[in-house]
């Protein structure tokens, strides 16, 4: 759970307590690709260029895997502009993947577990909370501001695909889908959160 209300320095704190710190760029020194921090919905937040900007979480495991049988994926953002398939958070397109389609829609990819909003759902210039869930073998589930966009009970895998990437908060895989935007509150958990849980994050903001 990374609330990215540091608001300076070069780390992206775990607010789980499970250390699971990011890096702003892909270390802790200060680098080019940095995103920058910035107003969020709450607090402080990061904005990302779009060209190369992104913060990196290494996988120490709790990630991917057979035991991760279910998964949550959820992210505040703000887009600044729409160019198709770029990333909120990623860990590769074959374990999962939040972004922004080219139908300028929000979509959840994961190997097992892919779906997607209806077009032209992503908008620019105002803040969104975009969540997927995964269950294994059940269901995949996509929401917009608290409210399910997308559902599928087919081909549902049975945990999430196990992977050697990092995390990757504002693109894909920390070489290709990254995004124009400002993101807040980026949070990934080992549970399905229920549509009442994901109702009440959003209304916390």
């Amino acid at each position: 759970y990374y609330n990215l209300n540091e608001g300076s320095g070069q780390i992206a704190g775990d607010s789980s307590g499970n250390n699971k710190n990011g890096n702003l760029g892909q270390n802790s020194t200060v680098e080019p690709i940095d995103p920058i921090w910035a107003t969020g919905k709450t607090g402080t937040g990061l904005a990302f260029d779009g060209v190369n900007d992104l913060v990196t979480i290494v996988d120490t495991g709790g990630f991917d895997g057979p035991s991760m049988t279910q998964l949550t994926v959820s992210a505040w953002a703000n887009l600044n502009n729409l160019s198709g398939n770029r990333a909120v958070i990623g860990k590769s397109t074959t374990s999962f993947t939040l972004l922004v389609g080219t139908s300028n829609n929000w979509q959840f990819i994961m190997t097992g577990c892919s779906i997607n909003a209806a077009a032209n759902t992503a908008t620019i210039g105002s803040w969104h909370m975009i969540t997927a869930t995964f269950n294994s073998s059940t269901s995949c589930r996509l929401y917009l501001d608290g409210a399910q966009v997308a559902s599928t009970t087919t081909g549902v895998g049975a945990s999430v695909p196990d992977t050697a990437s990092p995390v990757f908060i504002g693109t894909v895989s920390g070489a290709a889908g990254f995004i124009n935007a400002t993101i807040d509150d980026a949070r990934i958990y080992n549970v399905a959160l229920s549509a009442s849980e994901i109702q009440a994050l959003y209304n916390q903001g």
